[in-house]
């Protein structure tokens, strides 16, 4: 029977509580779907794009913001944007269900829930700026270009500087996270690959081990940043997604480096659009 055909995993999140709205498992299934499908669309383009600058074929090293931007530039960029934003803003409320309401998170599974509503933000805020881009918003105005002048802020305030050194030795432990998953390939308990033929499960095992491992990577970039950011005050130091990619490319082999995580983004972006099908709903979506 088609994965797609069923409902996944219903068990007791068949209907969820949601105060008598009548949120039932089929709309959080739809809406989860949908939204893991967009993310893995931005960081296919994400990956893409880096590809191509570390092979000297155009492109730009961006994150995912930039990525989303570089949509606007297509035919019809402008009603792709809108589409993207509303994927994106899918994706925030899904992961903002999980939070509320526990999806796939184990019993008492606190950080799960934090951790799903941090994303739920993040991705909110991205949904927003793809939005105003739709609109037409110049850059500079729509998305978190402010982030460094944030972290200048909370660096600056009564242990601010610690705060922002933990949110990076915790982003770092979950980059390494993300690497032990990609070696383990532990990520496949997450899908229901039962209805696809054996070598897309296989592709999909493949690509997700190399995704993760990539992005791994990058989160110790991004959280050796903010660590430094914190002990020396300088928010400069701050990456995002796109600032630790440019910072692996200004390394020795810095083209090699870039295009071997950049392929990483790609894969990890396949292997997330193919966990819009696969993905067992009442588990935690990729992060």
């Amino acid at each position: 029977m088609a994965v797609s055909s069923v409902p996944l995993c219903v068990n007791r999140y068949s209907r969820v509580d949601s105060g008598g709205c009548g949120l039932t498992f089929a709309h959080v299934d739809k809406l989860a779907r949908f939204g893991v499908a967009t993310k893995g669309f931005v960081f296919v383009l994400v990956g893409m794009l880096a590809l191509l600058a570390a092979l000297g074929g155009g492109g730009r090293v961006t994150g995912q913001e930039g990525a989303v931007r570089a949509v606007g530039d297509w035919p019809l960029g402008h009603a792709l944007l809108l589409a993207i934003s509303v994927g994106l803003a899918a994706y925030a409320l899904w992961r903002g269900a999980q939070a509320v309401f526990g999806l796939g998170a184990k019993a008492g599974g606190v950080l799960h829930r934090v951790g799903c509503a941090l994303i739920a933000f993040i991705y909110s805020g991205l949904a927003l700026a793809a939005f105003q881009m739709a609109r037409g918003a110049p850059e500079g105005r729509a998305g978190h270009g402010h982030a460094r002048v944030w972290i200048a802020r909370l660096v600056a305030e009564p242990l601010g500087a610690s705060a922002v050194g933990v949110a990076g030795g915790a982003i770092m432990a979950f980059g390494l996270y993300e690497i032990w998953q990609g070696l383990t390939a532990r990520f496949a308990g997450e899908l229901d690959t039962s209805g696809a033929s054996p070598e897309v499960q296989r592709w999909t095992i493949h690509a997700g081990r190399v995704g993760h491992a990539a992005r791994g990577l990058v989160f110790q970039v991004m959280g050796y940043g903010l660590i430094r950011a914190a002990l020396d005050a300088r928010s400069a130091e701050m990456r995002d997604l796109g600032g630790a990619l440019r910072q692996l490319a200004q390394q020795q082999f810095g083209a090699a480096i870039l295009g071997f995580v950049a392929a990483g983004l790609v894969a990890y972006g396949l292997y997330t659009l193919s966990t819009a099908r696969f993905q067992r709903v009442d588990r935690a979506a990729p992060a």
